[in-house]
């Protein structure tokens, strides 16, 4: 299924306050998502397992004032992790590979919220050696660590080239990617995440039959005066489909 000829459905986005329009979504019917915008850190309502509830709430801590957006992501398993749960080493290299292949990532198409069309999320994207800034390849990992680490830089068309320091941390109930700004995030040359102020967090959870992809943004000091809350969770969410939609199309080889 290409790019064009996916159906846009529309989405629900469950909000505490302030009211917000209904958003839309290029993920497929076989996704199913919900969202919500976290008014309070006693409101966090999506997670599906308490162990990543009380992993999400020692990293709010750390931050001041966050604006926090859930979602969570439902679809059936591929045919070729069966029923089996939790997931299997072959399961979890799978996933950790499809975590690795930023270059995959380059072209992806999002609702574009201002432009009210698709457009192009990243125009490049990459793993990179830290501090030399060379290009890497993506690397094909065979052997199965607890915890992976590396830095990325990705052009995105709306804020530019953004340095990213990126985690993967095996559980016994989940596997979580960790995304961090290492550089200034800015929007028509003002800064809108300072260093350090925005994190995403990815977690692969493992059913019988489906897979839950639970994701929480954290975002400190989002300061430019240019971009409401409005705008900021509709695109935020508007990416964060284009992602999960992308790594959707690797796990079923699509």
């Amino acid at each position: 299924m290409n790019q064009l000829s996916m159906v846009i459905t529309i989405v629900i986005i469950t909000i505490a306050s302030p009211q917000f329009a209904f958003g839309y979504s290029i993920l497929p019917d076989a996704v199913m998502c919900k969202k919500h915008l976290i008014a309070s850190t006693d409101d966090v309502e999506l997670s599906p397992h308490q162990a990543i509830t009380s992993y999400i709430m020692s990293t709010i801590t750390l931050l001041k004032n966050p604006v926090m957006l859930e979602a969570l992501y439902t679809f059936k398993k591929p045919k070729t992790m069966g029923m089996r749960c939790p997931f299997n080493t072959a399961d979890k290299l799978v996933i950790i590979n499809i975590l690795h292949s930023l270059r995959s990532m380059e072209g992806i198409k999002y609702y574009s919220h201002t432009r009210k069309r698709l457009h192009t999320l990243f125009e490049k994207s990459y793993i990179i050696q830290y501090p030399s800034m060379k290009q890497a390849d993506d690397p094909v990992i065979t052997v199965l660590n607890k915890t992976y680490s590396f830095y990325s830089l990705q052009k995105d068309t709306t804020f530019g080239k953004i340095l990213y320091y990126n985690t993967i941390e095996l559980t016994n109930n989940f596997i979580v990617f960790h995304v961090q700004n290492v550089t200034t995030v800015t929007y028509t040359m003002f800064p809108v995440m300072n260093r350090g102020k925005f994190h995403l967090f990815i977690f692969f959870v493992c059913n019988p039959n489906t897979i839950e992809i639970y994701c929480m943004y954290l975002i400190s000091e989002s300061n430019n005066p240019f971009i409401s809350l409005e705008v900021l969770t509709e695109s935020l969410y508007n990416r964060l489909d284009a992602i999960i939609l992308a790594m959707y199309k690797k796990l079923f080889a699509l």
